[in-house]
């Protein structure tokens, strides 16, 4: 499993690669695995309200197929959230 490392970032693509990870960490004595929280970072970059709110959305969509996978997969997704901060402009 690869884990990037961006300046800012840490974790791994939405989806398949969750599951993976995931699967990896329940194998481990030491590890719990909780769930997931996702970072928008690129939201910062909205340019209004408007494009904000797709990336509100967007985040929230792929939490939640995220945390589908996760449980279709047979693991607990105890805790889904999403932690990116949208200020206002």
């Amino acid at each position: 499993m690869s884990i990037r490392f961006l300046p800012g970032c840490v974790g791994v693509p939405e989806g398949q690669p969750v599951v993976d990870l995931a699967k990896q960490i329940v194998e481990l004595s030491s590890l719990v695995f909780r769930g997931l929280i996702t970072f928008a970072g690129h939201s910062y970059d909205a340019k209004d309200v408007f494009e904000m709110e797709k990336f509100a959305i967007a985040e929230g969509n792929a939490a939640r197929t995220t945390a589908q996978l996760l449980r279709n997969s047979g693991l607990r997704a105890d805790v889904i959230s999403t932690g990116t901060y949208l200020p206002l402009l």
